[in-house]
């Protein structure tokens, strides 16, 4: 009984055999695909007729063959949508200018697009687009290439890890999983030593990487997905967790209701429109960092410990520019400060300049 099958999985298999270079003719293509003779008499004449493609009939061996080289590509299964899609996909990679695979992926996309009718005259449809790069450090080729041979052969890999909290470098030996690609750069998601449990390396701190000779097991009860859903947020939970509480004015409401900063977070809002994010974090530090940069649009209630780590460095940096005083980069630049210095408030020409030149945050 015939099989039931879509045209674009019948022309690829008698594509398949005519590249064979066996002659296969109606009656054993119908025979090998399980089809019926009309239909393969039909899909022939579709691939002369309307894909061009160079086959001949041979009567001497009594079989189909290609005349001469050609690609297989069924550009009336591609509308103009299609095309438009696939000139979007090439216009999103930009912002991955620089990865591993860039060239590779951008190279195959050119293929398939120069095959498409209207591909090029399709290109200003894209005009009204425009994708921001991301920056962030790049991993070497060769650390990139290793881990993924490790990880499709199951190989434990050997390095030295710089942490990025300590800025001390360890020896570590892991079963690779997978490699991550993160906003702020790639990652190694692996399980070993020292540490049982999964753990998340980027791979630009990563040294003298070694692929050993060592197999690995795959443990059947680790979910990735659930790991990299949990470990991929702005704050990450790796140690003993405490009651975070942070006020946002209503300036800043709405930018972070927009975003997921912990898989766990709570979000009251207030009548004057600021809001209270509550999660359970560990680190005070990347914390701290974070909630500065919002200036006086963002005040820890808890934990007091988190409060005081802010008054101090808050504190500090007014040692730093209060009172005309020079910090040290300052001294070391010999730069005198203005006596008005500690009065200057930055205006909006002054924020787009900050922000063409890569200093302003996103909030800005």
């Amino acid at each position: 009984m015939p099989q039931k099958r879509s045209v674009f999985e019948r022309l690829q298999l008698i594509d398949a055999k005519l590249r064979s270079k066996s002659y296969p003719n109606c009656q054993t293509l119908s025979a090998s695909l399980v089809m019926t003779p009309k239909t393969v008499q039909r899909d022939l004449n579709y691939m002369r007729f309307e894909l061009s493609a160079p086959i001949k009939y041979d009567s001497r061996r009594r079989g189909f063959y290609y005349e001469s080289d050609w690609t297989f590509f069924p550009n009336g299964y591609f509308n103009e949508q299609d095309t438009r899609s696939l000139l979007a996909a090439k216009s999103t990679l930009e912002r991955y200018r620089g990865e591993p695979y860039y060239k590779e992926i951008c190279g195959a996309l050119d293929k398939v697009l120069s095959n498409l009718k209207g591909s090029h005259s399709g290109q200003h449809l894209l005009d009204v687009y425009s994708f921001a790069r991301t920056p962030r450090g790049m991993p070497s080729r060769d650390c990139f290439e290793n881990l993924e041979r490790a990880i499709r052969g199951r190989l434990k890999v050997r390095f030295g890890y710089v942490s990025l909290r300590t800025g001390k470098a360890s020896e570590r030996l892991l079963d690779p999983y997978r490699l991550h690609l993160a906003e702020d750069g790639w990652y190694l998601i692996a399980i070993g030593e020292p540490n049982k449990g999964p753990r998340s390396f980027l791979l630009q701190n990563i040294r003298n990487l070694e692929v050993t000779r060592e197999a690995y097991r795959v443990d059947p009860e680790f979910n990735i997905e659930g790991y990299i859903d949990q470990r991929f947020f702005v704050f990450i939970d790796a140690g003993e967790k405490r009651p975070v509480r942070i006020w946002f004015s209503a300036r800043f409401s709405d930018y972070i209701q927009s975003r997921r900063w912990h898989p766990a977070q709570e979000i009251a809002a207030n009548s004057d429109g600021s809001i209270i994010l509550s999660m359970n974090v560990d680190a005070d530090d990347i914390v701290a960092c974070w909630v500065m940069q919002f200036g006086t649009g963002a005040e820890v209630l808890e934990p007091d410990g988190l409060r005081m780590l802010v008054v101090r460095e808050a504190e500090a940096i007014a040692g730093l520019y209060g009172d005309g005083g020079q910090g040290a980069a300052t001294q070391q630049r010999g730069v005198v400060p203005a006596e008005d210095s500690s009065k200057a408030v930055l205006d909006g020409d002054d924020m787009q300049r900050l922000k063409a030149q890569g200093a302003a945050s996103e909030l800005f």
